[in-house]
């Protein structure tokens, strides 16, 4: 297997200075859901997915895109934890000024890194 980790932190591919990743994960206590959220600075390497898409809705139109992540911390998506009480909540990208869920995470440490896709989550 070819190990492309050194390409993460790599100046010519990795973002100039790192993204933020809003994490959240939360707990019932007393019948009530609280979060915990805590903000990591990530480097990495982020690319365009594909060219905005336009989605014309009977309520107007949403203007969405996605984002490719490619970094050495693990992104996590919605799940519940395994109790089945407790969970974890996707995390959040801010890049370029927007706010992406990830919605999209996998594992390719065999490979020297973790893949993840974000999508935008403003529309307008």
């Amino acid at each position: 297997m070819i190990n492309v980790s050194e390409l993460i932190d790599d100046p010519d591919f990795c973002q100039p200075e790192p993204f933020q990743v809003r994490r959240q994960s939360g707990q019932w206590i007393n019948n009530r859901f609280v979060t915990t959220e805590t903000l990591i600075p990530v480097s990495g390497i982020i690319v365009p997915m594909k060219t905005k898409d336009i989605v014309q809705l009977p309520q107007g139109d949403t203007i969405t895109g996605a984002i490719e992540i490619f970094t050495h911390c693990p992104l996590q998506t919605t799940r519940l934890g395994s109790s089945g009480e407790d969970g974890v909540i996707a995390d959040e990208v801010t890049w370029n000024g927007e706010v992406y869920k990830i919605h999209k995470a996998d594992d390719f440490t065999n490979y020297g890194y973790f893949y993840a896709v974000g999508v935008r989550k403003a529309g307008a």
